[in-house]
């Protein structure tokens, strides 16, 4: 074997020191661009997750609220000077709806546990309710007026 052929013979043997750093290259801005992506995706899907869930909670009080205040009989519905909505139902059973801390309350039980604000205001046949709620990142506020059926 002449010396020409040893030297075409190492060269054809593998990938250069520019192609690999070229191939490294690539691939790092690949994997750097793929990161971003699930990253910034992911903490899109966190806001939008936690938006969706305070308006979640809010849309689960106010069913709850009118489901409960519209079967009220009418005239025993009451708001007191500390906000507890109190109401008698058809059967003659009190309920009634309160904030504590940052619980809504109903029956003694823990509806959402998202509520900063809560006020009412009743007259014979109404309720006027509005109730806001935060998560630490969004704010919202949900404002409704419920009439009694009975």
């Amino acid at each position: 074997m002449n010396r020409l052929s040893l030297i075409r013979d190492r060269s054809c043997a593998g990938f250069t020191l520019v192609e690999l750093t070229a191939g490294m290259v690539a691939g790092a801005v690949l994997a750097l661009t793929v990161g971003a992506m699930l990253t910034f995706g992911y903490k899109g899907w966190k806001a939008c997750k936690a938006d969706a869930d305070l308006q979640r909670d809010g849309a689960v009080v106010e069913r709850l609220m009118h489901w409960q205040l519209r079967e009220a009989v009418r005239g025993r519905v009451s708001v007191s000077t500390n906000n507890v909505v109190s109401y008698q139902d058809v059967n003659g059973g009190w309920h009634s709806f309160l904030r504590s801390g940052t619980a809504l309350r109903y029956d003694g039980r823990d509806v959402i546990t998202t509520v900063t604000g809560f006020s009412a205001v009743s007259n014979e046949r109404t309720v006027e309710i509005t109730i806001q709620l935060s998560n630490g990142q969004r704010q919202d506020e949900i404002r409704t007026r419920i009439f009694a059926r009975n």
